[in-house]
């Protein structure tokens, strides 16, 4: 079996883009997900986003290319990515949770590597996904 691929990043929405888009990125980025085998969690806090993505290395590839190119955004970082044996969020093309500081991920965008991860991993159990 071959590991999963997965990617930890973080953008701030664009100036330009009303945070009432939000839920049309969210509905095609699970259109696009569902397709090619993707799973993972969005967070929004109402100004930056979080994003885990996990799956074949190569659809994580192309998709991080994709948001990269998505002008609703900018400021992308990438913070860790790595591979797991098993995923993570099977349940979810794309879980989706709000937070209500700007704190949590501009604390998270602060971080690099195994660091960025293990705040990522402390931060799932206050989340409402759906």
């Amino acid at each position: 079996m071959t590991d999963i691929h997965h990617i930890l990043y973080t953008s701030t929405l664009s100036p330009d883009t009303p945070v009432t888009a939000v839920a049309a990125i969210l509905g095609s980025a699970r259109r696009y997900n569902l397709k090619a085998g993707i799973t993972g969690i969005l967070v929004f806090d109402g100004i930056n986003f979080c994003q885990y993505l996990e799956g074949d290395a190569e659809a994580i590839a192309h998709c991080t290319e994709r948001i990269r190119r998505d002008t609703r955004h900018g400021g992308f970082q990438m913070l860790h990515q790595g591979e797991m044996p098993a995923r993570r969020f099977e349940r979810f093309s794309l879980g989706y949770a709000t937070t209500d500081t700007e704190a949590v991920i501009a604390h998270l965008s602060s971080l690099r590597g195994p660091a960025a991860w293990d705040y990522f991993e402390q931060l799932l159990p206050t989340l409402d996904l759906d």
